[in-house]
């Protein structure tokens, strides 16, 4: 059976990429080669078409220079479908807003799991662990899925869920790390989360219903404010009941 399967996956992978290759001109050229052809040719063309269709995009492009406009693209993918745009909404039939808003829904919840979990992994088993293979997965394959397909709030999400199977299981190893170590940054991970898109959701709000909102741009730097408070907050926090904790067995040890 498995040799069975092998040989299917051989067979559609060799007619997949011989039609990629007529399609690009390929006349010569190893597999490698025509993959990276269809990566960066496709995401190009992803990028060009996001920029012609979003009058936002066009504005962020001409103030950042050409070699942060494709890292920007795939964050943005990341982050689709992109729950302040999907509860803001108000241009979308009831039953395909709802649907959107149900989907970022879904991608969001899994966010702050996704976010705690390489971290935990590696202090947990180390480069080696399952759980940082697993990790390493999800994000390698969804970054990469944001990469080749841009910000499509469809396609992302579609092909992230061929690899539903171990995020699920990362999101589950996640949740238990968290109550077995008694570690509180998944329930921090999830507030910061919970904060940005609060940050964003207003200026979503303004974009639709015309109310009083920030710039774009003014718009980021609050956010990245934010979670640069935030993340100072709880680390000087977490150095201070360090020192307390410290101070406090200094002193029942002389007792």
């Amino acid at each position: 059976l498995v040799l069975a399967v092998a040989a299917l996956v051989l067979l559609a992978g060799t007619l997949t990429l011989g039609a990629w290759a007529q399609v690009g001109g390929w006349e010569s050229g190893g597999p490698l080669d025509v993959l990276g052809w269809w990566l960066v040719s496709g995401a190009r063309f992803e990028q060009f078409k996001l920029e012609r269709a979003s009058g936002w995009v066009q504005f962020v492009f001409q103030r950042v220079p050409l070699w942060a406009q494709t890292p920007l693209v795939t964050l943005w993918g990341l982050a689709q479908p992109f729950l302040p745009a999907a509860l803001a909404d108000s241009t979308a039939a009831p039953l395909f807003r709802g649907l959107v808003i149900w989907r970022a829904l879904g991608w969001f919840l899994l966010l702050p799991f996704l976010f705690y979990a390489p971290l935990a992994a590696l202090r947990r088993g180390g480069p080696r662990g399952l759980a940082t293979y697993l990790a390493l997965v999800v994000w390698v394959a969804a970054a990469l899925i944001a990469y080749r397909t841009g910000a499509d709030q469809w396609d992302n999400p579609r092909y992230r869920a061929f690899f539903l199977v171990p995020q699920a299981a990362l999101v589950g190893w996640a949740w238990l790390d968290a109550r077995r170590a008694r570690s509180p940054w998944l329930k921090r991970s999830a507030l910061w989360l919970a904060g940005a898109c609060l940050v964003f959701l207003h200026w979503e709000v303004g974009r639709y219903y015309q109310t009083p909102r920030l710039s774009f741009v003014k718009t980021v730097a609050v956010m990245l404010g934010f979670s640069a408070v935030y993340l100072g907050g709880v680390l000087l926090w977490d150095w201070w009941r360090a020192r307390r904790g410290g101070r406090l067995t200094g002193q029942w040890s002389e007792v």
